[in-house]
């Protein structure tokens, strides 16, 4: 219940998790969570939206035939200045701070999926992050696997999910 209601608790509790190698090796966070709300909120349903619409550009492809797809379109949200960009990166975490955003500050970048949903211009949206000992140690340490008893290592990677729906049209 912690995890679903409590953003700065859950968030502490997830770090806890984290530093002492314990807890699960994934977490799910579906739209009704506070986790994910926090992690939608400000620019980011927009920034997600221009990375689904410039990943068609790529793969060359309509929205129309993105509907017919069956496996979901890879994409992915930025934050990290290896991966945003140093200017980009810098904007994004004083955001952050400023409207104390625990959530985002916390899981950062982020891998995505789209998948096409019955529900007319709307996708569905899979965002997914590994809290890892190379992120903490600003991608110069190797990572540590969890094996999923409950009581791995510390700083061993936790794997973070969020599903929801996005209206992009």
């Amino acid at each position: 219940m912690l995890l679903k209601t409590t953003v700065k608790k859950g968030v502490g509790y997830l770090l806890y998790e984290f530093a002492n190698g314990e807890g699960k090796d994934e977490r799910q966070f579906p739209f009704d969570y506070d986790m994910t709300q926090q992690m939608l909120a400000g620019n980011v349903p927009n920034d997600i939206k221009v990375d689904f619409f410039e990943r068609l550009d790529k793969e060359g492809i309509t929205y129309d035939q993105f509907l017919n797809r069956i496996t979901p379109l890879s994409g992915g949200y930025s934050f990290s200045p290896d991966h945003a960009g140093i200017i980009d990166s810098i904007n994004k975490h004083i955001d952050v701070v400023a409207s104390a955003n625990w959530v985002q500050f916390f899981i950062g970048g982020a891998s995505v999926k789209y998948s096409p949903s019955s529900d007319p211009d709307w996708i569905i949206v899979e965002l997914s992050n590994g809290t890892s000992r190379n992120s903490l140690l600003l991608h110069i340490g190797e990572n540590y696997d969890r094996d999923g008893s409950g009581n791995n290592k510390p700083l061993s990677t936790i794997k973070q999910y969020f599903k929801f729906k996005l209206k992009v049209r």
